[in-house]
């Protein structure tokens, strides 16, 4: 022994047992990690060898695997010896003893070595074989699954055909509504108007484009959302707009005035029950409903009252001024109106709910509460906060009026 390896052994000597051990432990700790990563990875190897030899023998006996075979058995084996010899180094490094080297066991691993890397070339030989057997098996089923997949969609698709076509024959409408929508169209086009009224020779091709509208409107509403035969309300909607521009050319009368409120009437109800009309028919309805506020109401168009009339008629003329607002906030639950209308409405509600008449108290009046009720909730639907805040204002005095009367 050199003079530095003396010294480090009278060092050592003066070190306690445990905390050498601990310092060993600590400094290979890394060594030992690696050895037994790499006899994992050694033993998991041969166990898909082992897997591979018994895929190979199922596949050229025709039989279940009867076990390892006996080269594989013995490479398991030293394996397995190799991973005991390889526990007791570690353990023995880890208590700091020194171990020398076997020349026979040196021998033995690299005799062992050979083996293996014999028996990977014959495995890799026989995996390719049985891979091409495997493919030549795959595709004869390919070929057969093909054959009865192509007459098992031949059938699924002739009775989808049949299925579509059954379908479409009940739900496509027919093409009469379009040439229906397009006969209106032309029919109010050629609507003359002279000196602010519809001109004499028009009034009859008026009055029909006006039925055939309405007509037109109904039976769009037969439909529901999905099946709304789109073309025609596209041209529908068009009428509409062109039977607009000629009311407001015209000076408007009562008989004009029935006629907007018919057509009015017949779009409340079909916006209620379809999305899709109620797009392509908004702007024609808004349009209406402000024409209507300017034509002359038979019930609310009688001559000023004198001061000889009685009570009891200017009592009905306030509950018939009702009306009017009440349909319009009925009509407007779905937050289609005009601002200018709703405040008209307000101010018509304000000045009814203001009569104050001996045999009639419009605070006690159940449909006062129903419009000043629906009143709010029309001004609720509206979107920009200002103009809604503005006349929720004003709606709320309403309210309040008639919780205190109560």
């Amino acid at each position: 022994m050199s003079e530095v390896e003396t010294l480090y052994a009278r060092i050592l000597s003066l070190v306690a047992p445990r905390e050498l051990h601990s310092s060993c432990n600590g400094v290979l700790q890394y060594e030992i990690s690696q050895l037994e990563s790499s006899v994992k990875d050694l033993l998991a190897a041969y166990a898909k060898v082992e897997e591979v030899r018994d895929a190979v023998s199922k596949l050229e006996e025709g039989k279940a695997p009867s076990g390892r075979s006996a080269s594989l058995m013995e490479t398991m084996d030293s394996s397995l010896e190799l991973q005991e010899e390889l526990s007791k180094k570690l353990e023995k490094v880890a208590t700091g003893m020194i171990m020398a080297p076997d020349p026979k066991k040196h021998r033995k691993r690299k005799r062992d070595d050979k083996s293996v890397s014999e028996l990977s070339k014959e495995d890799k030989k026989v995996d390719k074989k049985s891979k091409a057997v495997k493919r030549s098996e795959k595709q004869d089923a390919l070929s057969s699954e093909s054959s009865s997949s192509d007459d098992s969609e031949d059938g699924t698709k002739e009775v989808k055909k049949s299925k579509t076509n059954d379908a479409d024959k009940s739900v496509k409408p027919d093409g009469t509504e379009l040439k229906l929508a397009h006969k209106c169209l032309k029919q109010i086009s050629m609507v003359k108007v002279e000196n602010k009224a519809v001109a004499r020779e028009s009034r009859d091709l008026w009055t029909s484009a006006v039925l055939c509208l309405k007509l037109l409107i109904q039976r769009q509403s037969g439909w529901s959302a999905s099946s709304t035969d789109k073309p025609t309300a596209d041209v529908a909607a068009k009428t509409l707009e062109a039977a607009v521009a000629v009311l407001r050319m015209i000076h408007l009368t009562t008989q004009h005035g029935e006629e907007v409120r018919a057509l009015i009437a017949v779009l409340s109800e079909a916006c209620s029950k379809n999305e899709v009309l109620r797009a392509k028919f908004h702007r024609g309805r808004a349009q209406l409903e402000s024409l209507a506020m300017s034509i002359p109401d038979p019930t609310n168009s009688k001559p000023p009252r004198s001061k000889q009339s009685t009570v009891n008629k200017r009592t009905e003329g306030m509950k018939e001024r009702l009306t009017w607002p009440l349909d319009q906030v009925r009509q407007w639950q779905d937050g289609i109106f005009a601002l200018d209308q709703l405040d008209k409405v307000i101010k018509e509600v304000n000045e009814v709910m203001s009569c104050n008449a001996k045999d009639w108290n419009p605070y006690a009046d159940p449909r006062v509460h129903e419009c000043v009720g629906k009143l709010e909730a029309c001004v609720n639907l509206i979107k920009k906060d200002t103009h809604r805040q503005k006349r929720l204002k004003t709606v709320r005095k309403l309210v309040n009026q008639l919780e205190k009367q109560r």
